[in-house]
């Protein structure tokens, strides 16, 4: 027998083997539904906490099953959590107790197989996988898992069909064209390895652990300075593999919290050098804890490192592409450089993700009115719930969109909602004075209003903006006259600094001079329609 076949034969039995194995273990299942002790007392308070609480919902979800599918889920989530905190035994049992209840579901097939490959169990890992593809064969990590499986048996020819059927769905995933350059180098076919090594590598340049095979590939073709170069490149990092899976499953660890909750206090404390190595250790210690990668993200930000700051977010979102707030830190990096449609599109992502991210919809609202985008902006704005005096920013917001894209008519109720909340804010005052002055039927008493409010501002500080408002105002109520000898001497003035909007207000000079009121609160280019840019630094405010 040729040794390709001895090593096939070999797996089948392999396969075989653990395929027995699991029915016996199954069927020593059936005899017990508790599940593993496990000794908390060595495990961080945080573990501890999770773990119990785990226990405890566990018991609640056994005790209320109405079917073996909702036992199984029972089992599978302990599972996860069991296994989220490297307690592989334990996680073992749980998950043999899901397939057991619920064999035709994917996930704790999925899981258990990556169980068994984090054990080195390759024969009862690739078992799992098989069994979990013939359920989905278009979960592409578990494809991936299973060439990264048979790679390690040294099935090299497997190995590489399972990566290629991986290119074929996702032409430029860095882990699948990293497994074909390690099966290259494997098989000796070291050209061949250089080429999907450095594919890899530009599909995911943080992944530089690559690095190391990549210089062993051009060391074997007689180029040793571009080996030496690689080596010198060499670092930890593996290619992201994108499993939403694993994402969920990791997100139930508390392995490295307490480092995490030295971040906070010390980020807290202002001291946010020692915050970010803080996060950093969290990070290293759990490469795959998204909530680990954001929070160091957001304390590169603030230590001025927004380069880094950007790896670190795009790494959590390679993770987990759902993650909201990955997203809202993402989109304020984009706003701080300028870039309001990306800006627009990470906080609209965000919300995707959390419709109730109350931040990332302000942030999306005057992303959308510096883009000129004003009926979206008053949508989204109309969907954001703050409390307190804060609504009162977001409905003033919403009703320069309105009045922005031309309604007038909608401005008037959400301005006047704004000023409820908020009656003695400025700005709230002069925009209801201009669209009262404006926006509604002459006769409406609220015209009157609209010159008490104007008064009201000139009072309180007569400068340019409010002359022109009580303009507005004197003009809606019929006092054109009033309303001319105000608006000369703002025009006067706009004509002294050469104000881009001189054009515009001597055009509403002439309405007043012909017996008309404005036809605009202010016209679009007006910097109020164009909220101002709060960027990535401390403002960048993250709660929802």
């Amino acid at each position: 027998m040729t040794p390709g076949l001895a090593g096939s034969a070999a797996g089948i039995q392999g396969r075989l083997a653990a395929g027995l194995l699991a029915l016996v273990l199954t069927s020593a299942l059936a005899q017990t539904s508790v599940p593993p002790e496990v000794d908390l007392s060595v495990l961080e308070p945080g573990v501890r906490a999770t773990l119990s609480d785990a226990r405890s919902l566990f018991d609640e979800h056994v005790a209320t099953a109405a079917d073996d599918g909702a036992l199984a889920e029972a089992w599978g989530r302990l599972g996860m959590v069991y296994q989220a905190h490297h307690l592989q035994q334990a996680a073992r049992t749980c998950y043999l107790h899901a397939v057991e209840l619920a064999p035709g579901v994917f996930r704790w097939q999925y899981y258990l197989g990556y169980l068994h490959q984090e054990l080195g169990e390759y024969d009862q890992a690739l078992a799992r996988y098989e069994t979990a593809l013939k359920i989905d064969p278009d979960y592409g990590p578990a494809r991936l898992r299973t060439g990264r499986a048979r790679l390690a048996e040294r099935n090299l020819e497997g190995a590489r069909t399972d990566f290629e059927a991986v290119l074929e769905r996702e032409p430029n995933n860095a882990a699948a064209l990293a497994g074909l350059g390690q099966t290259a180098l494997s098989q000796r076919h070291f050209d061949q390895a250089i080429d999907y090594l450095k594919a890899a590598l530009q599909a995911d340049p943080a992944a530089d652990r690559l690095y190391y095979p990549l210089a062993m590939a051009y060391r074997q073709t007689g180029k040793p300075d571009l080996a030496r170069q690689s080596l010198e490149k060499r670092g930890d990092t593996e290619p992201v593999v994108s499993d939403p899976l694993l994402g969920e499953m990791a997100r139930m660890t508390r392995s490295a919290q307490m480092y995490l909750e030295q971040g906070y206090a010390a980020s807290r404390a202002g001291r946010m050098q020692e915050s970010v190595e803080a996060f950093r250790k969290a990070v290293e210690f759990n490469p795959d804890d998204v909530t680990a990668r954001v929070s160091l993200g957001q304390g590169l930000v603030l230590t001025g490192d927004y380069g880094a700051a950007l790896e670190q977010f795009d790494r959590a979102l390679a993770l987990d592409p759902g993650h909201p707030v990955a997203h809202y830190r993402r989109g304020t990096l984009m706003e701080e450089s300028g870039d309001d449609a990306a800006a627009a599109a990470e906080y609209a992502a965000a919300l995707q993700a959390d419709p109730g991210y109350s931040q990332a919809g302000l942030r999306l609202g005057d992303a959308l009115m510096r883009l000129g985008r004003y009926e979206e902006a008053a949508h989204g704005y109309a969907a954001i719930e703050l409390p307190g005096n804060q609504q009162a920013l977001v409905r003033y917001r919403q009703g320069l969109a309105h009045l922005a894209g031309g309604d007038c008519e909608r401005a008037v109720p959400v301005l006047e909602s704004a000023f409820d909340l908020k009656g003695d804010s400025g700005e709230i005052y002069q925009a209801l004075a201009r669209v009262y002055a404006i926006c509604v039927p002459t006769e409406d008493p609220r015209r009157s209003k609209a010159l008490e409010l104007a008064r009201q501002l000139i009072r309180a500080r007569p400068d340019e903006a409010h002359a022109e408002t009580l303009a507005m105002a004197s003009a809606g109520t019929g006092g054109f006259a009033r309303a001319v000898e105000i608006q000369e001497r703002v025009v006067a003035s706009s004509r002294t600094r050469n104000d881009p909007l001189t054009a515009w207000r001597e055009r509403q000079l002439d309405r007043y001079r012909t017996g008309r009121g404005a036809d605009q609160p202010w016209p679009r280019e007006h910097p109020v329609y164009s909220p101002e840019r709060l960027g990535a630094g401390p403002q960048a405010v993250a709660d929802r």
